[in-house]
């Protein structure tokens, strides 16, 4: 298991302009009392919760060098029941006595299937919290389920100079379309786009030095893949990054469940989109031509089950079009053909 650390990047930055400074905190093993057992390293070294109500591992000695406006938790976990995360419980304590539960969720989960390890995400913790005595504890509630975690990653967040007001990326017939806007303090400032194919690993694949002022940045990435996820490091003239939310670009026509059904194929007067809703939820379709300009934008209010909602697209000139559905988290692309 690695040690736990703070990482200068975090895939879901609350807001754009906040950054995750990097510290180095300290982790520690509580010892357990009766009835908990003890935890243990599994051959792979990462800690193992056996089905005993009571096992818990305790992280302390955060450290931030600074109060910052937030923190929160990323981490792998194995065996986890999808519909109860709560079996084993996130908790954290700043007296050493009174715990509150800090509930956490699976990272890109409407994007990408459940597999054996999969990365989480927990809520984030207000800035006004005492650091220097706060300890978090992973705390095994269930007789019937055992778990592994590895990977633990606390982020602190801080503001930056460097103000990121948008963030997207859409595909295209020449590649996928990275657009950007923001507003830079300094030309020494830099921005590089980074890409994933699992949404935990990224690598650079393009870097761009900032104009002083509000200005709007573009960048085509050529290699796609079916899914592939992006984001943008930003890095001030002192060295801090910041790192914006990723974002998630389908190439193909596969689904997250949203988008049932897109026709008819080619369009002449509308196009029609099937919707499949798990609540009362908008949605925002909006269709985009080749370069990656926005022609037709529109909302629809959502009601639990399946919706179809009309675009009316007779007054748009025929060629091929980029559909992009977005509702919360989950954003899914389709061509389309208009004659």
């Amino acid at each position: 298991m690695k040690n736990l650390f703070t990482l200068m990047a975090l895939l879901c930055a609350t807001a754009p302009g906040i950054y995750a400074q990097s510290s180095s905190p300290v982790e520690t093993v509580g010892t357990p009392a009766a009835p908990c057992l003890a935890w243990s390293y599994s051959g792979g070294g990462n800690i193992f919760f056996p089905s005993a109500v009571g096992t818990f591992l305790k992280i302390s000695g955060f450290n931030p060098t600074s109060p910052p406006v937030s923190m929160d938790i990323t981490f792998s976990m194995f065996g986890y029941n999808t519909t109860n995360l709560t079996e084993l419980t996130l908790e954290y304590t700043t007296d050493g006595v009174n715990y509150t539960a800090l509930p956490y969720k699976r990272l890109f989960r409407n994007y990408l299937p459940a597999t054996p390890w999969d990365v989480m995400v927990s809520d984030p913790l207000p800035g006004s919290v005492n650091f220097n005595t706060l300890q978090l504890r992973f705390r095994q509630t269930t007789l019937t389920e055992t778990f592994r975690i590895d990977d633990i990653e606390a982020n602190f967040y801080y503001t930056l100079p460097i103000k990121l007001i948008s963030f997207s990326a859409a595909a295209t017939n020449s590649g996928t379309q990275i657009k950007w806007k923001a507003n830079a303090t300094h030309e020494q400032e830099k921005f590089v786009v980074e890409k994933s194919l699992d949404g935990r690993n990224f690598a650079p694949i393009s870097t761009q030095m900032a104009h002083v002022g509000e200005f709007n940045y573009a960048y085509i990435d050529k290699a796609t893949a079916d899914k592939t996820f992006y984001r943008l490091k930003m890095t001030d003239v002192s060295g801090r990054s910041n790192y914006s939310q990723a974002v998630f670009v389908q190439t193909k026509n596969t689904s997250t469940g949203l988008v049932q059904n897109v026709y008819p194929i080619p369009a002449n007067d509308v196009i029609n989109t099937q919707l499949l809703a798990s609540t009362q939820q908008t949605a925002e379709i909006t269709v985009s031509d080749l370069s990656g300009r926005t022609v037709l934008s529109q909302s629809y209010a959502l009601m639990a089950g399946s919706n179809n909602c009309v675009l009316n697209i007779a007054k748009m000139n025929a060629g091929i079009y980029i559909l992009r559905i977005r509702s919360g988290e989950v954003l899914e692309t389709r061509k389309v053909v208009i004659q």
